[in-house]
């Protein structure tokens, strides 16, 4: 297992094991994969800039509480990358018979995963300039700095109280170069027992495509929710009140619906498509749009013609550039 470990470390120009680096858990060489409550619920903020300091949810009896550390803003959806990709790694070691569900524990070493940061930005798409591994040292001080409180059962475990996304042990490691200008060595992080265990028992995971990484953040939001609610070639409606909610969005249900148009127009969701239906389940008063919460939204997978509508090849997106 090693050995193949180096031979895949070296055709992926990646530093090779020696006396003096740990054993690295990249390349990922398998498809980016995630369980479906991890995309199915709003755990992150929309906002790049990352505003907001705390965000709470419910939804029937799913609950979460989410607020960051003083001087912090929230985990952002674009900081979420890191947590797939890690998972990710987690799945590959799963899947090479590395890792056993059924006799794993949650021990801090088992939790831990070593990389490369030019893995994870191939994967994610993102700059690989000085600024870009500035973000990622911001990205992972982020997600030790969100503390996170949901009743969502992590496979095996519930958790009570806050925790955050990754936990004490999660480091980035500088050498100075030639120039003596600090490089990122690689990446230590250490999984929450809530993530972990979540992957541990959900043994039918989600892939993501990889254009996945290039869709802004409320198009992020409806692929999620699409790829949990669609599966199986199955419609999924829901109401647009219901749909703001569980995006997530923190912009007013108007201009979100108007957001949600545009984003339909330019059809970019990949595998998916979406439309206003002429479906209220609230009745109109008066004149005017329909109220918000009464618009009915359609989603299905691409391969499946909706009635009244022109199909469109899968494979013609029209992506926003990856977020550097």
């Amino acid at each position: 297992m090693m050995a193949r470990a180096r031979k895949e470390q070296a055709k992926e120009g990646m530093p090779m094991q020696t006396s003096l680096l740990p054993y690295f858990d990249s390349p990922l060489t398998k498809a980016v994969k995630s369980v479906s409550h991890f995309l199915a619920n709003p755990f992150f903020e929309l906002d790049r800039k990352a505003k907001r300091r705390e965000l709470t949810y419910q939804d029937g009896a799913i609950k979460i509480e989410m607020k960051a550390l003083e001087g912090q803003g929230l985990a952002t959806i674009y900081d979420r990358d890191l947590l797939l990709y890690v998972g990710s790694l987690m799945a590959q070691k799963i899947k090479n018979g590395e890792i056993d569900p059924a006799k794993a524990g949650s021990s801090e070493e088992e939790r831990t995963f070593i990389f490369t940061a030019n893995d994870f930005i191939r994967i994610a798409g993102r700059d690989r300039s000085g600024r870009g591994y500035d973000r990622i040292e911001e990205m992972v001080d982020r997600l030790k700095g969100t503390m996170v409180k949901t009743n969502i059962k992590s496979g095996r475990t519930t958790i009570k109280g806050y925790f955050s996304w990754l936990s004490d042990g999660t480091m980035l490691e500088f050498v100075d170069d030639e120039e003596g200008k600090p490089r990122l060595r690689f990446i230590r992080v250490v999984l929450c027992k809530w993530l972990y265990e979540s992957m541990l028992g959900d043994a039918n995971q989600l892939e993501l495509v990889p254009e996945y990484f290039g869709l802004t953040p409320i198009a992020r939001r409806l692929y999620d929710l699409a790829h949990v609610n669609c599966q199986g070639e199955r419609l999924w409606e829901i109401d647009l009140g219901s749909l703001h909610k569980q995006v997530g969005c923190s912009m007013l249900p108007r201009k979100f619906a108007d957001e949600l148009r545009a984003i339909a127009e330019a059809d970019v969701l990949p595998q998916y498509r979406f439309r206003f239906t002429d479906k209220n389940i609230s009745p109109r008063k008066g004149r005017g749009r329909p109220p918000v919460n009464g618009v009915v939204i359609e989603f299905t997978p691409r391969d499946v013609v909706l009635e009244g509508a022109t199909p469109r090849q899968p494979d013609l997106f029209t992506l926003e550039a990856p977020m550097s």
